[in-house]
């Protein structure tokens, strides 16, 4: 039943909802790639990727959105696509790597 209910969206509104975490992800890893192709980064740069990988792990810290946004971090590989980043090598992004 909630597949059928998801199947297809007919709305801009509940398109934009089910595909707003797979977005983001995308979002941030290309940022991830494209930050990864510089030799200097920016501190605000740094920071949003900081950010947002505390978001992934707040995501991931509470109950109801594990279920769902586990299995999503998986598909994407998310880990693996990052670890496996050029940004992953820079110094600067010591903490990232922490995280």
């Amino acid at each position: 039943k909630v597949q059928k209910k998801y199947a297809d969206p007919k709305t801009i509104t509940a398109r934009h909802e089910r595909n707003f975490m797979a977005e983001l992800l995308d979002e941030i890893l290309a940022a991830v790639e494209n930050f990864g192709s510089r030799q200097v980064l920016g501190a605000d740069e740094l920071s949003f990727l900081e950010r947002a990988i505390e978001f992934m792990i707040d995501l991931l810290d509470q109950l109801p959105t594990r279920r769902f946004f586990r299995p999503l971090l998986v598909d994407k590989h998310f880990v693996v696509r990052f670890r496996g980043s050029k940004l992953a090598q820079l110094p600067e992004a010591r903490l990232v790597n922490q995280l």
